[in-house]
């Protein structure tokens, strides 16, 4: 109880600001546009309840936030259309609200997003993907003669997740090119515009550039 009413306390958010929103269990679970946007709804929130003198959840309840969030994508209809958003709160805001979704990201907010916890690099199916080539390389270093852990430890497997464009020059240089070719360092710098396609005889890691 006592941890619970250090949340109530707006001293534990002085120390750090944006720690609602970066510690969001939410956060994890959205796309980059997604998470800049919530950081600036819990934001607005922050600043309207100071405004007006009210709590946060009088301004916006916490429970209506993974529906807005999820569903500005589609629209004010689609949020009207969503029964568990109050029709009036949508009506009053939506400007307010697709503004702060459509604005272009400030350097700051790029700088925030580095901070989540379970930073956006680790969404689960960009996890799967990664995985998936990962064992496309030791299926291949097995073929070859070659230990995968020479060929791409888990250390450089870290270093493309965090920037895929480091697969370039990781593939693209000295005997890992002649081992693998180029087709692996296109693989793995864009893996995250992959996708698997699961078919009725087969399973197919397609590379999907629309």
């Amino acid at each position: 109880m006592e941890e619970f009413r250090e949340l109530e306390q707006e001293s534990y958010y002085a120390k750090d600001p944006y720690h609602e929103a970066l510690h969001s269990q939410l956060m994890r679970s959205l796309n980059k546009k997604e998470q800049i946007f919530l950081l600036r709804l819990f934001e607005w929130r922050k600043e309207q309840a100071q405004q007006r003198n009210h709590s946060r959840e009088m301004i916006l309840s916490s429970k209506l936030i993974p529906h807005i969030v999820k569903g500005i994508r589609s629209g004010k209809e689609a949020l009207l259309d969503n029964r568990r958003v109050p029709s009036k709160l949508i009506h009053d805001h939506w400007g307010v609200y697709e503004e702060l979704f459509h604005s272009p990201p400030t350097d700051e907010e790029k700088r925030l997003l580095k901070r989540i916890q379970g930073e956006e690099e680790e969404n689960p199916r960009e996890e799967i993907l990664l995985e998936l080539l990962y064992l496309i390389v030791r299926h291949h270093c097995l073929d070859s003669g070659i230990s995968s852990n020479i060929a791409l430890p888990r250390n450089l497997l870290r270093k493309i997740q965090e920037e895929p464009a480091q697969a370039r020059e990781l593939f693209g240089n000295g005997w890992r090119s002649e081992l693998f070719g180029a087709r692996f360092a296109q693989w793995f710098e864009e893996y995250q515009r992959m996708n698997i396609h699961i078919l009725d005889n087969r399973i197919e890691l397609r590379l999907d550039h629309e």
